[in-house]
């Protein structure tokens, strides 16, 4: 028997809010990746050393790629405005439609609103990338 998380159900959202902040889907999203974290390599190699020595730097949690279908949404108009503002917000990634879902939560920036674009026979897409500030959380 596998373990295995579903990925139907997963949601991110966005949120807005001086006071307790308010969350909300970004509609209809049909694709979501979590880009991985990295860690800066800082050199630390001195006259003495017998080879090369480094000590881990700086996090780097990474950016969220997203792709929705276009619907003109509330969320959707929300994070135009925030690309254009050049706005951080915070954001609530909650992983599979289990009874038990996994949230990571963390502040991000729209590095990129692209579209929305038109195919013959198709859909209106839209591409959106994050670029997450800071540390998560997960829970």
């Amino acid at each position: 028997m596998t373990n295995a998380i579903r990925s139907q159900g997963t949601r991110l959202q966005h949120g807005t809010g001086a006071g307790p902040v308010v969350f909300a889907d970004i509609e209809e999203c049909t694709d979501i990746q979590l880009g991985g974290v990295s860690v800066a390599v800082v050199d630390v190699t001195h006259l003495l050393s017998d080879g090369k020595e480094s000590v881990p730097g700086l996090l780097d949690p990474g950016t969220i790629t997203l792709t929705c279908n276009y619907t003109g949404g509330a969320v959707q108009k929300a994070l135009y405005a925030d690309v254009l503002a050049g706005r951080t917000s915070p954001y609530q990634l909650i992983l599979g439609g289990s009874a038990t879902p996994i949230t990571i939560s963390f502040n991000a920036y729209v590095t990129k609103y692209d579209g929305p674009t038109a195919k013959v026979d198709g859909k209106l897409d839209l591409a959106i990338s994050l670029k997450i500030t800071g540390v998560t959380t997960t829970v």
